[in-house]
């Protein structure tokens, strides 16, 4: 898929957020090594934080043990305002775990109703 194919499909899913989900989440699984990565990674955490709900540590995220043993998933509202931080990225293949967390995933009444894996490029609708 083309850059401008993500871009155009990334603005539907936020625009179907908006409107259908509740909740959303992403994973923040490790310290990349790179200072300039760490500061990505470390602004998308600041610029999220107002809508933060939940934090947990965890080992694994959508059935895969994480490489580095523990990292922490936060859950956040959906609302124009979180949606317009997403927006940052070009498309939900941006949440790779590089300069920003990794494994978009959007929620409806706690069920998973949308999740993402930048590494394999994948993207599963589940409704």
């Amino acid at each position: 898929m083309e850059l401008a194919q993500r871009r155009a499909a990334y603005g539907v899913l936020l625009t179907r957020a908006g409107i259908e989900y509740d909740t959303f989440s992403l994973l923040w699984a490790r310290k990349s090594g790179s200072a300039k990565e760490d500061a990505g990674l470390q602004a998308w955490a600041a610029a999220l934080q107002p809508f933060c709900i939940s934090e947990e540590k965890v080992t694994s995220h959508h059935g895969l043990r994480l490489k580095g043993g523990v990292g922490t998933r936060r859950m956040f509202a959906v609302s124009p305002a979180s949606l317009q931080v997403l927006s940052k990225a070009e498309s939900a293949f941006d949440f790779s775990g590089l300069w920003a967390p990794e494994g978009l995933t959007f929620y409806k009444d706690g069920k998973v109703r949308y999740e993402s894996s930048a590494h394999e490029e994948r993207e599963t609708y589940l409704d």
